[in-house]
C-alpha cells in the first residue's frame, strides 16, 4: 500500500512572521498542521523566483 503526501507550501512568507503569527496563535489553521505534522522552512537558490523554486522541490 502507497503512503500518500500532502504537501503545502506557503509562497514568499517571511519565516520570522510566520513564527509570530503562529506563536500569537493568528493563525490557528496553520498552526494545528505545524503542531500534528511536520514542518520546516524552505531556503531558495538563485534565481529566487516562484515557478524556478516550485519546480526543484
Amino acid at each position: 500500500m502507497k503512503r500518500k503526501l500532502l504537501l503545502i507550501g506557503i509562497d514568499q512568507s517571511i519565516p520570522y512572521l510566520l513564527d509570530k503569527y503562529l506563536s500569537e496563535d493568528k493563525i490557528p489553521n496553520i498552526g494545528k498542521l505545524v503542531q500534528q505534522g511536520v514542518s520546516g522552512k524552505a531556503y531558495c537558490c538563485p534565481p529566487c523566483d516562484t515557478p524556478t523554486n516550485w519546480t526543484t522541490i
